[in-house]
């Protein structure tokens, strides 16, 4: 691998590590059983091979009546689209760890005896999702296997928010690396979160300047994310206007919003005025949106169905927070009708 998709990987994987962090999730530590740190960096063990584990991490909480949890998320920024291949390939890493299982010849031996107590290697076991971060496009057949394999696909492909993030991974490249000399290894360490701090700022080295630059904007991006979970499964970066934001209620009714054909859309609370959540259609939301034109109101109706209620969580003023958006209804009957009106 050279030296720029190294630190575009490690860039990638410690920004979507943070945004989750940020929201409450919790890394998973290697216990040198199943999860161990390699070469390659964090490792979890699979039915067939053990596999490079981009970002692995607990949720905030745990459901209730549902074997324990992990997420490992794999982050891809091709220049070109995620295609079905690189899907496929993530139902088989969802597949081959869930599979896993340790039996040894004592257990195996025992199990003959129906009289048997019982008979099992004593780790902790979890259900684990696999989930896709994605820089790129998505095409419909990657997107398609993805919904029929309940593979959720977050994208940062077009929100404003992470022009920032697009612009800079687009920035690195071999000679970018060259020119940080022998701290590209230290820098490759804080991305790793190895607990090593970022090189002071040169005026002689504009790469360096160039990577505290986005760190920093990094940092303050993180202070206002939430997770989003529709009914349906999929997951959206919620960024909201008011930092480490901490809702009065558990229920927020709320109005969408969006503007022109951006995949930007944005959440009202109707009791808050001065706070929005932004996010990023889904891409094969805005997929089918854009296949009928930008309709307006196809746009009512993609909000009826796949917005009527998103649970968030996240971090406020320094504690895990709770909170559901569920959309107003007589806004929706409201916008209906006087896109009636102005049809007549």
């Amino acid at each position: 691998m050279s030296k720029s998709s190294a630190f575009k990987g490690a860039i990638f994987e410690w920004f979507v590590k943070k945004i989750l962090k940020s929201t409450g999730f919790i890394d998973v530590k290697p216990d040198n059983l199943i999860v161990y740190e390699g070469s390659a960096g964090l490792m979890i063990h699979g039915l067939g091979q053990a596999h490079n584990a981009d970002v692995l991490m607990y949720p905030p909480f745990q459901i209730p009546f549902y074997f324990p949890s992990r997420l490992l998320i794999e982050c891809k920024a091709f220049d070109d689209k995620v295609r079905l291949p690189t899907v496929r390939g993530l139902l088989g890493l969802r597949e081959d760890i869930n599979n896993f299982e340790i039996i040894t010849p004592q257990i195996l031996e025992k199990r003959r005896d129906y009289r048997r107590e019982l008979s099992y290697y004593i780790y902790e076991r979890f259900t684990y999702q696999v989930a896709l971060v994605t820089l790129n496009n998505v095409t419909t057949p990657a997107q398609e296997f993805a919904i029929t394999h309940h593979i959720p696909i977050i994208s940062l492909y077009k929100s404003i928010r992470y022009d920032f993030f697009r612009d800079f991974i687009q920035r690195i490249d071999e000679s970018f690396c060259d020119f940080l000399n022998e701290q590209y290894g230290q820098i490759m360490e804080y991305f790793k979160n190895k607990n090593i701090t970022l090189p002071p700022q040169n005026s002689n080295q504009i790469s360096i300047n160039e990577i505290r630059r986005f760190s920093d904007n990094a940092e303050r991006l993180f202070k206002h994310m939430l997770v989003g979970v529709l009914e349906n499964g999929n997951i959206i970066f919620l960024y909201s206007e008011v930092p480490q934001y901490s809702p009065e209620r558990v229920e927020i009714i709320s109005e969408i919003h969006w503007n022109n054909q951006n995949s930007e859309w944005w959440i009202n609370p109707t009791n808050d005025p001065h706070n929005a959540f932004y996010f990023e259609l889904p891409t094969k939301i805005y997929n089918d949106w854009a296949d009928k034109q930008f309709d307006k109101r196809e746009a009512l109706n993609i909000k009826e169905k796949e917005f009527k209620r998103i649970s968030v969580f996240g971090m406020g003023n320094g504690r895990l927070v709770f909170f559901i958006l569920k959309l107003d209804i007589d806004f929706i009957i409201g916008a209906k009708g006087n896109l009636d009106d102005n049809n007549n």
